[in-house]
């Protein structure tokens, strides 16, 4: 789904020009030949694809690029730093995770696009849609179980390639943030705890305040810290087949468990399917077999899955309370019927299931 703020894309490429000219010199006859907006998108950063003609010593060039904006209008998350994912793709480029090349970030003047930017190099490909979501509509629905279950397992081995990876060596340590807390755990915590709260704007969620209590509560010990993608999902995949020839969307990148992706991606599907009222794909590897597959590729000992399950379940409802306050902003929903979904959407409905299911009274709103 596209963002709900539109842009003038004439006067965005007017904008564009003279300061791609200016970050390749040795162009020449530098034009936007097109920039579009790409139908499907997401609720936080913007997303546009440029084509770029030029010459380059008397060659005719074509750059086929993507530029991600922050947020312009009702933001969702509570900050939004660019640099953060593109040093992230930078400094994971080359390594067994695959990302896309980017090229220039633009912090500093915001006059050009309304906010800061960056540029990368665009990957051609297929990514597993949300809305429709794969598992109703598009291609996934359209290949054989055999290849549905290459792309999940595909998809598994890119988390695995994540958790493998020296953060500190890759130069990846700014992603902690000791002013949260000594663990990074505790520092994720922090984080969403914040982010709550700023959500909720003294609004009672209830769902939420008992996830919360049982995550500070039940924190497991000693665990293993390395890179986190943080939004990992096959939806975050560009395919080439069934093969992954890029991970994007790294806004959401901290330092934790490796069973934090696990444990996101697994909600995700659960959402897409369970939590949405639709059976899952034929060829969709089982829950015990996913865990195997990570823990084999990841040399890592899944053990404190369900904990990072409804982290997970708690850090999407925190987006959802804000999409919910979205829809109300640009009059696709009243102020009655927003505030309803907030508390009761399908998001934090499959949350208090999972509370539920560990004996754990949601105290669920009274419309549930």
């Amino acid at each position: 789904m596209p963002t709900l703020y539109q842009r003038d894309l004439d006067q965005a490429k007017t904008a564009l020009k003279p300061w791609l000219a200016g970050k390749m010199p040795e162009a020449t006859d530098l034009e936007i030949a097109a920039l579009t907006a790409p139908q499907a998108s997401g609720f936080s950063n913007e997303t546009l694809f440029a084509d770029v003609r030029y010459r380059l010593r008397g060659e005719e060039k074509l750059d086929r690029l993507v530029i991600r904006v922050a947020p312009i209008g009702y933001v969702v998350y509570p900050d939004y730093d660019m640099s953060k994912q593109f040093l992230c793709m930078k400094h994971l480029r080359g390594t067994a995770v695959p990302v896309p090349e980017v090229l220039w970030l633009e912090t500093e003047d915001t006059s050009l696009l309304g906010n800061a930017f960056f540029v990368m190099r665009r990957v051609d490909g297929r990514v597993p849609g949300d809305n429709p979501s794969y598992s109703v509509s598009g291609w996934m629905t359209e290949i054989s179980p055999d290849e549905v279950r290459a792309v999940w397992m595909s998809a598994i081995d890119c988390l695995a390639n994540v958790a493998r990876i020296d953060y500190r060596q890759q130069g990846l340590g700014f992603l902690r943030d000791p002013a949260q807390g000594q663990t990074a755990l505790q520092q994720n915590l922090e984080y969403y705890r914040n982010f709550q709260t700023w959500a909720s704007r003294g609004v009672d969620q209830p769902v939420l305040e008992t996830a919360y209590a049982w995550l500070l509560a039940n924190q497991p010990q000693d665990e293993v810290e390395g890179l986190v993608w943080g939004d990992a999902r096959i939806g975050n995949i560009i395919y080439d087949g069934v093969v992954p020839a890029a991970c994007v969307d790294w806004e959401s990148a901290t330092i934790g468990s490796p069973e934090m992706d696990l444990g996101w991606t697994l909600f995700l599907e659960r959402y897409h399917t369970e939590g949405s009222g639709h059976p899952r794909l034929p060829g969709m590897p089982s829950r015990a077999e996913t865990i195997a597959r990570f823990e084999d590729k990841s040399g890592h000992r899944v053990r404190n899955l369900d904990y990072y399950e409804i982290f997970a379940g708690y850090r999407f409802s925190c987006s959802m309370v804000r999409i919910a306050q979205q829809l109300v902003y640009y009059g696709f929903m009243d102020e009655a019927a927003g505030l309803s979904f907030e508390q009761n959407n399908p998001v934090v409905l499959l949350l208090a299931g999972l509370l539920d299911n560990l004996s754990i009274p949601s105290t669920r709103s009274a419309t549930c």
